[in-house]
């Protein structure tokens, strides 16, 4: 798990603090999506998966945490461009995708995210 490196696990110090980096700038880029979302699907199935997105993110904020890191920390890290593909995509998928597009694309990151950290 990555977040386990936050917590002095198995991954280095850097790499945690790297994977920090990375978040920050990811979380921050997915709750700009979701607000868009939630204008654009204003509905109550779409506004229910829209803030049901904005509390998943609230793992990603506690792994940042945990790793010790600042806010001015964060905000001066530069991020790596290929680290935020699917940040990327959603972004796009936020301003031109169908409400589908949208569903399939959380599904698909969803169980990865899971994945890679335990909250």
């Amino acid at each position: 798990m990555l977040c386990a490196g936050a917590r002095g696990g198995r991954n280095a110090k850097r790499q945690a603090e790297l994977f920090a980096g990375e978040q920050y700038g990811i979380i921050g880029s997915h709750f700009r999506s979701v607000a868009h979302l939630i204008s654009d699907f204003a509905g109550e199935l779409g506004r229910d998966l829209s803030l049901s997105v904005v509390q998943s993110e609230r793992p990603g904020t506690g792994c940042l945490a945990r790793a010790g890191l600042s806010g001015p920390h964060l905000q001066a890290y530069e991020s790596v461009p290929g680290a935020h593909a699917y940040t990327e995509y959603m972004a796009w998928l936020a301003l031109y995708g169908s409400a589908a597009e949208v569903a399939a694309a959380y599904l698909v990151n969803f169980r990865a995210w899971g994945e890679n950290c335990d909250g």
